[in-house]
């Protein structure tokens, strides 16, 4: 679906079901400011091996809400260069944090691994 680099406002405007079977080439070729755009379950649609065309900058762009919508199988196949913030650590839920993978939660700073403590402590 190259259509998504080429029309950005399509993202937003597609079905869960639709952005399920987008590639992980069509979602890194969307732009960052249509991630701001997407509803808690279009974010859940996004399958684990598109999750992984994500950008940090498009990553950025998830409110509290999207964010919960990610799933426990999509957070360990998020890219490694993606990294969170302690805003966006802060909305994550038990589950969503025991999914982190261990790469994930290494790369934490300790300022950022003391917000997940207090967040699920």
């Amino acid at each position: 679906m190259a259509v998504v680099g080429s029309d950005p406002s399509v993202l937003s405007s597609l079905t869960p079901t639709k952005i399920a079977a987008l590639s992980g080439a069509a979602i890194a070729a969307a732009p960052p400011s249509e991630f701001a755009k997407l509803t808690k379950a279009q974010v859940a649609a996004i399958s684990v091996t598109a999750i992984s065309g994500l950008s940090a900058e498009q990553f950025a762009r998830f409110n509290a809400n999207q964010l919960a919508g990610l799933t426990a199988a999509q957070l360990p196949r998020l890219p490694t260069t993606i990294a969170f913030s302690a805003t966006q650590l802060t909305v994550l839920n038990q589950g969503q944090v025991q999914a982190l993978s261990r790469t994930q939660v290494a790369a934490m700073s300790t300022e950022l691994l003391d917000s997940l403590r207090r967040n699920i402590g």
